[in-house]
């Protein structure tokens, strides 16, 4: 019986070893668990999508503002066409006039005086100089 007895050790020492280690490994799976659980994934991820809701929220409101600031913008530079700009001169005032009235002189020659306008008549306005300041500067 020696032999027999001797023959179930080798067997159950296995075995009692191997219900060991299942017994190590299913305490092991069950910490694994609960790390898991104190991570609280499901509230990290509702807070993930929550996060991204806000962002849409944000970039939505973003773009409206953006479409009302072009929006500006276009009414601005409808206001701006060049239609609606008086065309610059690049005459002096004095040229301005002598033009206008040379038209006029010539839009009336039914009207004649026996006193004619001539452009030449008028005298150029003499200006006072105003030498330059040297703590003012002027451009």
């Amino acid at each position: 019986m020696n032999e027999e007895n001797v023959s179930d050790e080798r067997i159950t020492d296995p075995i009692s070893t191997l219900q060991q280690s299942i017994t190590q490994l299913k305490q092991e799976v069950e910490l694994i668990k609960k790390d898991i659980e104190d991570l609280r994934v499901e509230e990290l991820l509702s807070k993930v999508n929550s996060s991204m809701n806000k962002t849409d929220n944000q970039i939505t409101e973003l773009k409206k503002d953006l479409d009302q600031h072009n929006e500006r913008i276009q009414n601005l530079r409808s206001i701006d066409e060049p239609d609606l700009i008086a065309p610059k001169n690049d005459q002096s005032e004095y040229r301005q006039i002598q033009t206008m009235l040379h038209s006029l002189h010539r839009t009336n020659p039914s009207e004649k005086n026996h006193h004619e306008w001539k452009p030449s008549h008028i005298q150029p306005v003499k200006q006072k100089y105003i030498p330059p300041s040297n703590s003012i500067k002027l451009f």
